[in-house]
């Protein structure tokens, strides 16, 4: 997921606990999630809430694409 839409999303009427909720949803459903291109701001919550393990970081989305194969390609 690309952070600069994430950061975008925050402040609408979805906000942060609701972007939450759908990210841990993904993740209960054992779906692997990158977050690319974060800022600052992001991360810091992301660590303030204690969530930061619960993904991949990236800083690019080709990055984040050879990220999900390693990760797919480990756990089949």
């Amino acid at each position: 997921m690309d952070c600069v839409s994430l950061k975008k999303l925050m402040y609408s009427s979805i906000g942060l606990s609701g972007i939450v909720n759908l990210l841990l949803e993904l993740k209960s459903a054992n779906i692997s999630i990158v977050l690319y291109r974060c800022d600052n701001l992001v991360t810091r919550l992301l660590k303030l809430l204690k969530l930061e393990n619960l993904f991949y970081f990236s800083s690019t989305l080709d990055d984040a694409y050879l990220l999900l194969n390693k990760t797919y390609k480990t756990a089949c």
